[in-house]
């Protein structure tokens, strides 16, 4: 009996995973990544490395291109906004400067935007998955879902500012679809709004969009194809608002 107990003693408990554990296999086995949020939903280390590699990017950005060419060249894709500066030519210089801002506080933002978004996402999984479809997740999870699902964003990040460290086509960066990763961005001789439409379907989002649908119907305890109908609610929704300014403008 006493040494069935040394024995037991001896057995290691399971402690789950580490941090660095979950983000490592969020690439290699997402399956273990949200399984362990169901035992901590702790998220602080995903949540780290995007808004890192986020601002890494915007102030690579600005400093290998410049925010009056990315704003020229956002400008190129808009030609009711290049009508109004030819017509106006007092005011283009004002318009190229809002541009300029605009870039600016968005890169600048990004950190802050993510947060809130964080916040706002992981609320509208929640709601949309248990209660249109029966789940069980609670708002940490679904929080820590979104930021470990948010992983390849950091890789896409890393590989922009590659290239433009190499300078691949610093001249012609579209701060809007800065790499090659979807169709849209081959789709040069067509309008901002097909371009814009097609920029949607990305390599990365969809990586991002099948993490979470995955890690949602791991932490609500509903089928994959449940969770993937909640998260493509809001998929949907976001396409649509990245859409309409092109046609707005083009």
């Amino acid at each position: 009996m006493e040494d069935a107990l040394v024995a037991e003693a001896r057995v290691p408990e399971n402690r789950g995973l580490s941090q660095v554990e979950r983000v490592v296999d969020t690439f290699v086995a997402p399956s273990k990544t949200f399984a362990d949020i169901l035992r901590s939903s702790s998220w602080w280390l995903p949540c780290v490395l995007v808004i890192l590699c986020s601002v890494v990017y915007g102030m690579t950005a600005v400093k290998k291109v410049g925010l009056s060419t990315m704003a020229d060249n956002m400008i190129q894709t808009m030609p009711k906004i290049q009508e109004m500066m030819a017509s106006d030519k007092a005011q283009a210089a004002a318009i190229h400067a809002r541009f300029e801002r605009q870039l600016s506080s968005g890169f600048y933002s990004t950190p802050i935007s993510f947060v809130i978004g964080g916040f706002a996402i992981a609320g509208l999984f929640m709601a949309t998955v248990n209660f249109a479809f029966g789940g069980k997740s609670s708002f940490w999870q679904a929080m820590a879902v979104f930021w470990y699902s948010l992983l390849p964003l950091a890789i896409w990040y890393l590989l922009i500012v590659v290239i433009l460290m190499l300078g691949g086509n610093n001249d012609s960066f579209q701060a809007a679809n800065p790499v090659g990763t979807n169709i849209g961005f081959y789709l040069a001789d067509s309008s901002p709004a097909i371009k814009a439409l097609f920029s949607i379907f990305d390599v990365f989002s969809i990586w991002i969009f099948g993490l979470q649908a995955y890690g949602m119907a791991k932490v609500a305890r509903v089928s994959f194809g449940k969770a993937a109908a909640a998260v493509a609610i809001w998929w949907l929704l976001y396409s649509v608002m990245k859409v309409v300014p092109a046609m707005l403008f083009s």
